[in-house]
């Protein structure tokens, strides 16, 4: 996961930046000089806001993912434990009721 995560943080950046390449043409960073229409100002800003929400929306899918192996994380520990404590069979119960978890 951590190679996709790198390239999902990645992807978070490069739309970020077009977010913010976008509004640049509305907050006069680019093309001060001209006078644009609110048309165009107006499909900048759209598509800034499109650009963070899709970043918004990747970084849910990581968050997801982090917590997913955190879960997964917690439910060997718990079967570790239990096995430790001579309750085999309340362990593999878990193992199986967890196994969503594992895919």
């Amino acid at each position: 996961m951590t190679g996709d995560a790198n390239n999902l943080r990645e992807l978070v950046a490069y739309l970020r930046d077009e977010a913010d390449f976008n509004r640049s043409w509305v907050d006069g960073r680019r093309g001060a000089d001209r006078n644009f229409p609110d048309a165009y100002k107006r499909r900048r800003i759209e598509l800034a806001e499109e650009r963070e929400r899709w970043a918004e929306g990747v970084i849910a899918l990581l968050d997801a993912a982090q917590e997913r192996d955190r879960i997964r994380k917690l439910l060997a520990y718990a079967c570790e434990c239990l096995e430790t404590e001579g309750l085999e069979d309340t362990a593999e119960r878990l193992r199986r009721e967890g196994g969503a978890f594992e895919r």
